[in-house]
């Protein structure tokens, strides 16, 4: 382990860096409740006969299950690592998320926002999707349910929030330093950290299951979670997770099930919890025993909380809706409105957001536009009109040799037209120009290729408005000069 976080050019690229957070982190408020028939629509969801299946990259379902981890210290104590237990630690257990990465889906059906930040997150179950926007530094993707995989930042970093939820840092140095800003003192910035990726694979942390909190005495279960010597046993024969691998999100990555910053696992240890669970002694007994209120955490598999759904594509992002609203209707034909479905179109309020970002931008643009058009347009007629007081004299000649006012008129006209088109054509050729190294600053900039285009169905549009525009310019001075007498034009000099 080493101190002094270096700059980003001198740092190691086989290490792993802390960067702060906590110092300026604030906790604010957020739960939004949504009550849905998620059994029913599980099922929907699943059928091979659904017409969304070909539009869904992959679907996610949230199980109201604790995945309680530990992790054993070097001084033999033990701190839990899932749920975080950070908040607590801080006085703050109570209020709401404050991860400065929370995972989006492109459709979240069910409860969600409240409680503490949390570094443990399941994987999409799509091994496939996973590689293809994530690079592994080093080790590999999970393969059985106690494997998991540490994902970092683009610059391979996590927050210090993370390493006091795993228990690299001290959760009760992180309260003292709390105390310390509550009472008004001006604090020190931390010194950053860095691990090698062979010290996050040594990594191990202890499984404890909901059910293994209690103790049956006689036939009296009894909670022991603050018992320590009790939960000391507990821990020292709970099941290892072991981390396999260390992931980071490519320049593909777009929409990621779990933030960087997280450990993350695969379904299969939430539905390996959740087997066990229901396999425990204290279950089977509450079940033998409906009379008796013995709280365990007992899940259907069936019933998930909440559900999140990837779409493949924008299209299939709009195929997916109409399949939800159709979904819908025929639940309200059929009189079920209880197994009416409320979601959050999260990629559609992005992209509301970001539509109307865009439009405000783009008529800001197209006024500027506008003035240099109307400007460019002056400029055009003023220097036609300056070509026909110049060629007073050429006008008489033609007028004289039998040249017709139309005729003087086409004259002008055609020179304005040929202005707009070779006009049109550099403009276009300079375009062109200026794209190979707008490309190449915009990529270094924000790593994404190729986003300055010019299509030729454009290229073409704009010549033509080129053409158009000077031929209108130039119609006032070019009648101007068909109406020239051509006696006086002559005697012009």
């Amino acid at each position: 382990m080493e101190h002094n976080r270096p700059d980003r050019s001198e740092r190691d690229p086989n290490r792993i860096y802390s960067r702060e957070i906590m110092t300026n982190m604030m906790a604010g408020m957020s739960n939004q409740i949504q009550i849905n028939n998620l059994t029913a629509f599980k099922e929907f969801l699943e059928d091979s006969e659904n017409e969304m299946r070909g539009s869904i990259n992959a679907i996610q379902y949230i199980y109201d299950v604790n995945i309680n981890v530990f992790r054993q210290l070097e001084t033999g104590q033990h701190v839990q690592v899932n749920p975080s237990q950070v908040m607590n630690a801080l006085g703050m257990g109570g209020m709401a998320e404050a991860n400065e990465n929370s995972p989006m889906g492109g459709f979240a059906i069910g409860p969600m926002g409240g409680g503490n930040p949390q570094v443990w997150e399941e994987l999409l179950d799509n091994e496939a999707l996973i590689r293809n926007q994530h690079d592994i530094l080093a080790g590999r993707l999970p393969e059985a349910h106690n494997e998991v995989v540490l994902i970092v930042n683009e610059d391979n970093t996590i927050s210090d929030f993370t390493l006091y939820a795993l228990g690299l840092r001290s959760q009760e140095e992180l309260a003292e330093r709390f105390a310390r800003m509550n009472q008004g003192e001006e604090l020190e910035r931390r010194e950053s950290v860095s691990y090698s990726f062979e010290e996050i694979l040594e990594l191990e942390f202890k499984l404890v299951l909901e059910s293994e909190y209690f103790e049956r005495v006689g036939n009296v279960w009894v909670a022991r979670r603050h018992d320590e010597e009790f939960m000391q046993n507990i821990i020292e024969n709970a099941e290892v997770l072991s981390v396999v691998g260390i992931i980071r999100p490519n320049e593909s990555a777009v929409n990621n099930s779990s933030s960087p910053g997280v450990i993350a696992y695969t379904s299969a240890l939430t539905r390996h919890v959740i087997e066990r669970v229901n396999n425990s002694e204290i279950v089977m007994y509450q079940r033998e025993n409906p009379g008796v209120d013995v709280f365990t955490g007992v899940v259907d598999i069936d019933s998930p909380q909440s559900i999140r759904i990837f779409p493949a594509s924008f299209e299939g992002k709009e195929n997916i809706t109409e399949a939800i609203e159709a979904y819908n209707q025929r639940m309200r034909d059929e009189g079920r409105e209880e197994y009416v479905i409320n979601y959050t179109d999260i990629i559609g309020l992005m992209m509301n957001s970001v539509t109307s970002i865009i439009n405000m931008i783009s008529y800001v643009l197209i006024a500027f536009v506008g003035i240099s058009l109307i400007v460019s347009s002056i400029m055009i007629g003023i220097i036609t009109y300056i070509s026909v007081l110049e060629r007073t004299k050429e006008i008489g000649i033609l007028r004289s040799i039998g040249a017709s006012k139309k005729d003087i008129s086409r004259v002008f006209n055609a020179e304005t037209l040929i202005i707009g088109a070779v006009a049109g054509l550099i403009g276009i050729g300079i375009t062109l120009l200026l794209i190979i190294p707008a490309n190449i600053i915009i990529e270094a900039a924000t790593d994404v290729p190729n986003l300055a285009r010019l299509p030729i169905t454009g290229a073409i549009v704009l010549i033509l408005i080129s053409i158009i525009l000077t031929v209108i310019a130039g119609l006032i001075p070019s009648k101007l000069a068909s109406k020239k007498d051509p006696v006086i034009a002559l005697r012009t000099e």
